[in-house]
């Protein structure tokens, strides 16, 4: 019996030809296996989520008897556990957004895909589902455990004394329920720095019936832990102010497991920048704030690794995977903090240069150019050189969307190329 893992596909698509190149980009994987059941409408692949059992769906969103966002949506409500992979005609960055909002885990372009992007594609979006599950449970844990007031509970009397702390309080925060009953203050004084002024503003709210608030303890080992607080006035009979009750619950497992479905989310996965989704909703936000004040400039750049398929093709893809990674490092320690830089494509990559005009734009550009071309990636031995070309374009309060500047600052680069690579150009 073979040990290369399994992983199995269900493929709607009603047209035989970009079926089988699915299928053949599939087939050409050396380190999976993939079982492909191929349907051809909505209706099939419903039946099939019912019945079947599928590791990811890869769908083309123009069926018989479905379009658009409409099968997005019967999809993931057959089976939201199973991630989505839609497979689209049009390379429209708004659509592909309200397709990833509907309940798709990615999409890919047809005709714009090879069998490494299609492949990484389906590990990131079981890989995330997984960990959207992991997060479902973990919170499905957390609503088990206060049932049987695992949680942090305390109750604390309007002069600040405590008249009760329940014992979670050592396993959360490392002192004993003697400590904080002898010293009230040490509540505030184990709340993390950053957080005081947030706690301080919740303290002077607690005269509301109800109030929470999300904070980091250090605990007595000096380890961070994340805090979701949540408070009730106590009343007696007669209405008189008892103080509050009190519920501290450890959420530290879900913050991390939220920042790491953020990471999947926005960065790609291996260079680190933006992805092109988080690029493009970074540039649509960028355009906002350059219609909003009308004299703020924003430079786009786009860019692209000469001849990079002979990378590629002399040493192989992990090499090419390395000079990807190498130039997204050199592009990164040329940004600024406000600034975006993302990987938009194979070997395609866009930088927003948040306040600079084209003339900034330019200065910058022949920087990392001249940069680029003078670091060759040197790995076992071998200095490998690569040289970029660029495109730059300004954002124009006139613009319609984010797309518009991307087109130029695309003609731009493809200029760049035409005039001998390795080179800056600007629209005119």
């Amino acid at each position: 019996m073979s040990d290369v893992p399994h992983c199995r596909v269900l493929l709607v698509e009603d047209e035989a030809s970009d079926a089988n190149l699915v299928k053949r980009a599939l087939r050409a994987s050396p380190g999976m296996h993939y079982e492909v059941v191929w349907v051809t409408n909505l209706g099939q692949a419903k039946q099939q989520l019912q019945q079947g059992q599928h590791d990811v769906v890869l769908a083309d969103l123009s069926l018989p008897d479905s379009a658009g966002l409409h099968t997005v949506q019967h999809l993931h409500q057959a089976r939201s556990i199973v991630p989505l992979i839609v497979l689209t005609g049009n390379d429209d960055g708004g659509f592909a957004l309200q397709a990833l909002e509907s309940g798709a885990q990615d999409y890919l372009v047809k005709g714009d895909f090879d069998n490494d992007s299609l492949t990484r594609a389906i590990r990131y979006a079981i890989s995330r589902a997984r960990l959207e599950q992991r997060l479902i449970q973990s919170e499905a844990l957390l609503r088990t455990v206060t049932d049987y007031t695992y949680d942090w509970v305390y109750w604390i009397n309007p002069q600040r004394q405590i008249l009760y702390m329940s014992p979670s309080c050592e396993r959360i925060s490392g002192y004993s329920r003697s400590e904080f009953i002898a010293f009230p203050d040490l509540l505030e004084r184990i709340v993390h720095p950053d957080d005081q002024a947030l706690m301080q503003t919740h303290l002077l709210g607690e005269g509301k019936e109800f109030a929470e608030a999300d904070f980091r303890i250090i605990r007595r080992d000096g380890e961070i832990r994340w805090i979701a607080h949540a408070c009730n006035a106590v009343r007696g009979l007669d209405g008189e102010d008892q103080g509050r009750r009190v519920s501290n619950r450890d959420i530290t497992e879900r913050k991390r497991l939220e920042a790491e479905l953020r990471e999947l989310a926005t960065t790609d996965t291996l260079t680190g920048l933006s992805n092109r989704r988080h690029f493009l909703a970074r540039l649509e936000e960028e355009l906002a704030r350059v219609k909003r004040l009308d004299a703020l400039h924003t430079a786009v750049l786009m860019l692209d690794l000469d001849f990079f398929k002979r990378v590629n093709d002399e040493y192989g893809h992990l090499t090419g995977d390395a000079v990807l990674v190498h130039f997204a490092t050199l592009m990164r320690e040329a940004l600024r903090k406000i600034d975006t830089g993302g990987r938009v494509g194979g070997e395609e990559f866009a930088i927003i240069l948040a306040g600079a005009d084209q003339a900034a734009a330019q200065v910058f550009a022949e920087r990392l150019r001249s940069k680029v071309a003078s670091t060759p990636l040197r790995q076992h031995g071998t200095e490998i050189l690569v040289t970029v070309s660029i495109g730059i374009s300004v954002l124009d309060p006139a613009d319609a969307s984010a797309d518009a500047v991307l087109m130029r600052a695309d003609g731009a680069l493809y200029h760049a190329k035409r005039s001998g690579r390795n080179r800056v150009e600007t629209t005119p």
